[in-house]
Parts: C-alpha cells; sequence; structure tokens
C-alpha cells in the first residue's frame, strides 16, 4: 500500500485490514482554536464560535459553534480497524484521504457474503466518511462493489435505512464509542445482505423504456456533461431495466476521477433515487412539468 501523500490528495488500494491499519497516524488532526474579531490592540473574544484548525495543512478548516465536537480521523481508522478485527473480517478496498474529510469505501474479502448480479457477482462491504469542516458527520453506510465493471456503489439508505450518523456535537466522541457503533453497523449490513440481494434481483427486472430513462436522466442531472456521460454508458434504444440506469450513473462517478467529491457525493443520492423510486410516479411528475 502506498504511504499517505503529506502534500496532496492521497487515493490508496488495500489489500486486506492490515493494511488499513497502516492508515493509522498517516490522517491529518485537528484542534480547536479560539476566534477574535477588532483590531490587533484590542482583540475581542468570539464567544458562540470557535475555529476548527487542521493541524497538517496548517489552515484553519472552518468556523463551528461552540457544541461542536471534533472526531479525530485517526480514532476512527482506529475504531475501524478494531472493529474489523473483532469481527474476523479481511476488507479490500480504497482509501481516499481529503486532509479535511477521508473516505474508507472497503468490502469483505469473503465470498460467502457475496451477492448474485447475474455476472461476476457483488461485493458486500462499508463506507466510513468523517471531515473537520462540517461537510460530513461522522458516517458509516452499506456499500457494494461490482465485479464486472468494478463499479463502487454507495446504497446509503436505500436499504431499510441501512446507515448510521454520528453528529459531531454534544458530547465527546470517546474512540470506543466510535469503535462499537462501526462494530454494530457492520453486523447490521451483514444481516441486511439478503434485503440488498432482494433489491438487485428486483431491479434487474424492473424495465423501462429508453425515452422515459433519457427523460429521467435529464431530470435528475440538470448539468448537460454530466447528461451526456451517463447516457454514452448505455445502448442508444435498447430496452434497459432499473439495474442498467443505476449501473451507468454509479461507473461514471467511480471512473472519472475529474469529479469532485461534492459533486459524486450528490449523483450517488440521485442514483439511489434510480434504484429504489417508483418509475410510474417519475413518469408521472414528468408529465406534470411538461403541462406546466
Amino acid at each position: 500500500m502506498s504511504k499517505m501523500n503529506e502534500k496532496q490528495v492521497s487515493k490508496s488500494f488495500v489489500e486486506n485490514t492490515s493494511q488499513v491499519a497502516e492508515t493509522i497516524g498517516h490522517f491529518d488532526s485537528a484542534v480547536e482554536t479560539k476566534l477574535f474579531f477588532g483590531n490587533k490592540e484590542n482583540p475581542q473574544d468570539v464567544t458562540n464560535f470557535k475555529g476548527i484548525y487542521n493541524m497538517g495543512t496548517g489552515l484553519l478548516t472552518t468556523v463551528a459553534t461552540k457544541q461542536y465536537q471534533i472526531i479525530q480521523h485517526n480514532d476512527v481508522a482506529q475504531a475501524l480497524v478494531e472493529a474489523l478485527a473483532g469481527l474476523n473480517l479481511q476488507v479490500k478496498g480504497l482509501v481516499k484521504n481529503y486532509r479535511d474529510k477521508i473516505c474508507f469505501d472497503l468490502y469483505f474479502d469473503d465470498s460467502k457474503y457475496d451477492l448474485e448480479d447475474g455476472e461476476k457477482g457483488i461485493k458486500l462491504g462499508i463506507r466510513v466518511v468523517n471531515s473537520y469542516d462540517k461537510s460530513n458527520s461522522f458516517r458509516l453506510e452499506m456499500f457494494a462493489y461490482r465485479l464486472i465493471c468494478k463499479n463502487g456503489m454507495a446504497i446509503g439508505s436505500a436499504v431499510n435505512s441501512v446507515k448510521q450518523v454520528v453528529v459531531h456535537t454534544g458530547e465527546k466522541k470517546p474512540l470506543s464509542m466510535i469503535k462499537s457503533t462501526t462494530e454494530i453497523f457492520i453486523k447490521n449490513v451483514i444481516n441486511s445482505s439478503e434485503k440488498l440481494q432482494r433489491l438487485v434481483n428486483l431491479s434487474m427486472e424492473d424495465s423501462i423504456e429508453w425515452n422515459l430513462a433519457e427523460r429521467i436522466i435529464e431530470k435528475l442531472m440538470p448539468i448537460q456533461k454530466h447528461r451526456e456521460e451517463i447516457l454514452a454508458r448505455i445502448e442508444v434504444g435498447q430496452q434497459l431495466t432499473r439495474w442498467d440506469l443505476y449501473n451507468a450513473i454509479t461507473n461514471y462517478t467511480t471512473h472519472d476521477e475529474a469529479l469532485k467529491p461534492s459533486v459524486v457525493s450528490a449523483m450517488e443520492v440521485k442514483s439511489r433515487k434510480v434504484l429504489v423510486d417508483d418509475f410510474a410516479k417519475m413518469e408521472e411528475e414528468l408529465l406534470v412539468e411538461v403541462n406546466q
């Protein structure tokens, strides 16, 4: 596994849980700092807010309320590794370090957790996110990795709300609490694998006409470049399924390196709408818009 680059955004593929453990200590730490206003001779303390300072970048990351509590990236990594070790789970996947934000997209290596997709299969896993800049809470989501196209799929709350969010407010979040939250969540993901398999099966059976698929993408993706990239991944005029449409979006978000993390996150939310929303209702909404 490659070392975390201290100056640049880093993306590293990990082959096992031991390599996830090697990331501990390589993430930036953050500290609270007081904020002042006025002139240098008579500075005034900002009483209701504080600064969050990234020790690695040497920059003020954000301004937060006094109730905001930092959850350290390295604590998240430590808790994740301990939870995986406690459950005797080996994982593979991608570790993304954006300095003020980190993201682990990991899938379980054991084939007993695999799902069927009519091709090479889907690996079940978890996504773990944390931030210092308030862009994300400490968040755990169901994640999956489709082997034939190497698409990462952030399932999020699409399967019976299999998602856990720990906000950065209130009491301080000790390592023990982060670990127990992570371990409970991983068990929940494993126990929900059958529900995800049923969702995949239904999406592969649920057909949609090309014209409607095109209009749905146009509605969900207001930026032309994104629409064109997604539609280019679908054969024009073919009989589509919900699964085809969903995978076209996830293929784009997984493999286009130029997409910003915020754009990827927004598109993942929209991809889940394709996976679970009722097509008839979506078509009805489109017709209403046309007639207005």
